[in-house]
């Protein structure tokens, strides 16, 4: 499964269901729903594809990956999850709704470039693309309440590992935009979406189970003040964005009207947690904590936490050190 992306909208942006921004397929406008005849249970419900020229289905060392998006003769559009690690052993199929078909695109040696900062990568291919591309909208292009597809030839079921039933032929689900104003995993700008006709396997809710939801937050923007309008509990992202987490806080506890589900405000801050036996040694098991957030801010996501002696030798530019001061003061 790919990031989710709102093609003619905010192109590149992570689609979630609720306020959880999750890996999901290409998203593009929809138009209207399909009649329920249409409407299959093998993925999720949803539907099979019908027309999608600029699908790309992501390999990685030959193994399925993601599903992307061309969106120019030698581009094509994934996410930076999709391509971590990989380095340059990319390929993709394109031209075919069927994954197993369609002609082969290899990614070129140095082809691969991450955004510094959101769930984003380009892809450069070996030669030139002859299919139709996906537009590339701005975020004004999608709104709340607006019906978007979300496509790709990911998962079919819930009930075991994903590898196990990935699609053949490219599916397509409608969801409803709930907030344009979402954060993926890097903290990226992202849109989250509500199930539809069908909803990607990663965003499949437990019907009937007491799931206890919360909304989580890194801003005193859409998702804070529409938790608190809502009446439901809070999370403030302290722990990567602790610069905003008071005004985030005071905006969800502003906007709060009392619900069914809670009387007042029930507010939660996340944080990074270190454990030692004492301050010293907690201290020193902490030395590698301003190379991990670098790199999961400017590199390729999150990397193995480095042993303190091997951080204690890394060199810094002032550059380098200014992008994570935030966090270094909140230590």
């Amino acid at each position: 499964m790919s990031l989710a992306r709102v093609l003619t909208g905010a192109a590149g942006v992570a689609l979630a269901a609720g306020a959880v921004a999750m890996p999901a397929q290409a998203a593009a406008p929809a138009p209207a729903p399909a009649p329920a005849s249409d409407v299959h249970t093998k993925i999720i419900d949803g539907r099979d594809a019908t027309d999608a020229p600029w699908a790309a289905r992501q390999y990685n060392a030959g193994q399925e990956a993601c599903s992307a998006t061309a969106i120019a003769p030698e581009w094509v559009l994934t996410a930076q999850h999709c391509v971590k690690d990989a380095g340059d052993d990319i390929s993709f199929h394109v031209g075919s709704l069927n994954k197993n078909e369609g002609e082969e695109f290899k990614a070129k040696p140095g082809g691969v470039h991450i955004h510094d900062s959101v769930d984003l990568a380009l892809v450069q291919v070996d030669h030139p693309m002859n299919v139709q591309f996906a537009p590339l909208g701005t975020a004004d292009d999608v709104h709340n309440g607006d019906t978007v597809q979300t496509y790709g030839w990911g998962a079919t079921c819930t009930d075991q590992p994903e590898a196990n039933c990935q699609a053949t032929n490219l599916k397509v689900a409608d969801v409803k935009v709930t907030d344009t104003a979402c954060t993926d995993y890097r903290g990226g700008t992202a849109v989250c979406a509500e199930r539809g006709d069908g909803i990607p396997a990663g965003a499949i809710t437990a019907e009937g189970a007491p799931l206890d939801v919360w909304v989580l937050g890194a801003s005193a923007g859409p998702s804070a003040r529409a938790a608190g309008e809502l009446g439901l509990p809070f999370v403030a992202n302290y722990h990567t964005t602790p610069g905003t987490v008071l005004e985030t806080a005071a905006a969800y506890r502003e906007s709060f009207a009392p619900s069914k589900r809670i009387e007042r405000p029930r507010l939660v801050v996340s944080a990074d947690v270190l454990v030692a036996e004492d301050d010293a040694t907690a201290r020193h098991l902490a030395e590698p904590f301003a190379e991990w957030v670098h790199e999961i801010r400017y590199g390729e996501g999150a990397p193995p936490y480095a042993a303190p002696e091997d951080a204690a030798r890394r060199p810094w530019t002032d550059d380098e050190l200014e992008g994570v001061a935030d966090r270094l003061e909140n230590k």
